[in-house]
């Protein structure tokens, strides 16, 4: 352990405080539950599905926000997604991918959910009936989504299953 003394100085405007320093052993972060960590192999492919996910829900956008016939919609970005999210669903061994992978296929869901009701909506579009590019972003629907995605990802980064409240 390294001590040191304590002074104070006044510079014009700026402070300069020099305490006593201790310099100990490092807090250590609190291991988490073994059954709470995500495994690899969950990992890589829920991060596949978060990104498949994305584009799926980004096309949507795409489509309402640039007003571009529904033909402009992909599904076989819908079919990826759903195919990646299968796959990280199958790949979760511990507890915490289990609980993951049913925030994923929640997600998933809540997506799929939100692009149904712009694509049918879309449907009765002509120049006379249109939608406000900009509403799209007010929706309270994407921004619940986007709060899913982001608690997901910041669960990704952590490697440990946390419960994210926008996915429920």
């Amino acid at each position: 352990m390294i001590k040191g003394r304590r002074s104070l100085a006044l510079f014009g405007e700026m402070i300069i405080l020099a305490g006593t320093l201790f310099v100990g052993q490092p807090l250590q972060a609190q291991d988490p539950d073994p059954q709470q960590t995500l495994s690899n192999g969950f990992m890589s492919a829920a991060t596949s599905a978060m990104v498949s996910i994305h584009s799926v829900k980004q096309n949507i956008l795409n489509i309402v926000q640039n007003n571009l016939p529904s033909g402009y919609y992909d599904p076989k970005l819908a079919t990826a997604a759903y195919d990646q999210m299968r796959q990280a669903q199958i790949a979760a061994k511990t507890n915490g991918d289990q609980q993951a992978a049913a925030l994923l296929g929640t997600y998933f869901q809540q997506v799929k959910s939100w692009a149904e009701k712009y694509k049918d909506a879309r449907k009765d579009m002509d120049a006379t009936n249109t939608m406000n590019r900009n509403d799209i972003m007010e929706d309270p629907q994407l921004q619940s989504l986007d709060s899913c995605e982001k608690g997901l990802n910041s669960m990704l980064v952590s490697r440990v299953y946390t419960n994210v409240d926008s996915c429920q």
